[in-house]
């Protein structure tokens, strides 16, 4: 965990309805309740905005709150990631045997773009997310989704709770576990996406990701695949096989019948 503060922000122009909801969310999360939108450096505010939950960050009190917009990533037009992506390819879409539609667990859903990308090829998605306030970024922004997107919407679940202890209680079990733990400090961290740079803040590093590769590993019926930077070393040794792309690869460890 990072040395973020948290807190619920509302305004006194709020319509009451969102006040209400404000005041819901900061007692479910244990949270203070703040009548002002300007964070201070190291504080993050989750602002009830119109129909929406955004993110206002102290480091960066003059760009614009964060809210998650799953539907605008491109996945239809033949430039977006489409089911010919590395990622598409390392769940196993299309390979021989697998099972359709693929259950797919996202077992570090962060704010839920890996997620709606799986539901957008047709995966039936478990996102998990451990952190309480992404858990709750990630449901608002598929709740949205659903309107714009019932098919994909429909196909996915989001749980919050420790994915190590939620992957051995699945029935039935995965096809496949996904894993993007947060990636080590580089100098090009800084240069990262603003969603990316606010989930570093809010969940710091994932130190317990090899832990989490086992657990995944004696979950998933079928392969394990694990999203890390190009040049990084693997979490697990040599995977079955990997699927670069020009910054990132996916690490593919097959798993039960299937090893």
């Amino acid at each position: 965990m990072s040395d973020t503060t948290f807190a619920v922000s509302v305004t006194p122009a709020t319509d009451p309805s969102a006040r209400r909801v404000a005041e819901r969310l900061a007692a479910e999360l244990g949270l203070p309740l703040m009548e002002s939108l300007s964070p201070q450096v190291g504080q993050m505010l989750l602002g009830i905005e119109a129909d929406r939950l955004q993110l206002h960050w102290g480091h960066e009190p003059h760009s614009k709150p964060l809210a998650v917009e799953l539907t605008a990533l491109d996945t239809r037009s033949p430039f977006g990631r489409t089911r010919r992506q590395p990622l598409a390819k390392a769940v196993g879409l299309g390979a021989a045997g697998s099972p359709q539609p693929l259950h797919v667990v996202d077992a570090t859903a962060g704010f839920g773009e890996d997620t709606w990308l799986l539901a957008s090829f047709g995966c039936t998605v478990t996102a998990v997310e451990r952190h309480p306030l992404v858990a709750l970024i990630l449901t608002d922004a598929l709740r949205r989704a659903l309107a714009s997107n019932p098919a994909a919407a429909s196909r996915l679940c989001a749980v919050c709770g420790e994915a190590r202890l939620v992957l051995p209680t699945l029935q039935p079990q995965p096809d496949v576990v996904y894993l993007d733990p947060m990636f080590p400090v580089s100098k090009t961290t800084a240069l990262k996406r603003k969603p990316v740079r606010i989930l570093r803040a809010l969940v710091g590093d994932d130190a317990d990701a090899p832990e989490l590769f086992q657990v995944a590993a004696r979950t998933a019926r079928r392969r394990v695949v694990v999203k890390r930077p190009l040049h990084a070393p693997p979490l697990a040794g040599p995977p079955t096989v990997a699927y670069p792309g020009k910054l990132l690869r996916y690490d593919v460890y097959m798993v039960g019948s299937t090893k």
